[in-house]
């Protein structure tokens, strides 16, 4: 999964929202990383031109695009504690 998520192109990928609600995202993957008992999707999302986290077992039906995926800067050095406090 790490190769996958620093070299496939961005995607559509349905979420699930920690109220229950489900969205459509066009995401740029960046890294995994697992903290706090969960694996995390850093990710660089197209409609809000920027980063954001989410939790992999509320991602689903992910469909790849022809639209590729540009290389973007981590977040943070230490991806672990930035996915901690956030």
């Amino acid at each position: 999964m790490t190769r996958w998520s620093k070299e496939s192109p961005a995607e559509n990928r349905p979420s699930r929202r920690y109220s229950g609600e489900t969205t459509n995202r066009q995401l740029g993957p960046l890294h995994l990383v697992r903290a706090m008992g969960h694996g995390y999707l850093l990710a660089y999302s197209l409609e809000a031109a920027d980063g954001r986290t989410f939790r992999v077992d509320r991602l689903s039906e992910a469909q790849m695009t022809d639209k590729p995926s540009y290389p973007r800067k981590p977040p943070a050095g230490d991806l672990h504690e930035y996915v901690t406090m956030h």
